[in-house]
């Protein structure tokens, strides 16, 4: 379950950003993988995908998009090798 940042969170118009993730963790999760995608004019542009042994981590995410846009994440769970379903995306401004 995402905690933060939440639906609807202003991230703001950087072109770079620190950004913190928190979820609540799985029991049993060995890892996270946590994926993040910018909003551009033809669709959503992949920005980051990383691994996490937490459930947290900071992203360097720098935007692609021409005009920043919104930007999604989701996070899913890794136990055992395998990959779990990924949460609904959750969209901030």
């Amino acid at each position: 379950t995402p905690l933060a940042p939440a639906a609807g969170t202003l991230l703001g118009a950087d072109r770079r950003l620190a950004v913190g993730f928190t979820w609540r963790p799985l029991a049993g999760a060995d890892a996270y993988v946590l994926e993040v995608e910018e909003q551009g004019p033809d669709g959503w542009l992949p920005l980051a995908r990383t691994t996490a042994r937490a459930a947290a981590a900071v992203l360097e995410v720098e935007r692609l998009a021409p005009r920043p846009g919104p930007l999604r994440w989701r996070v899913r769970a890794v136990t055992q090798g395998r990959s779990g379903p990924p949460c609904a995306w959750v969209v901030l401004r």
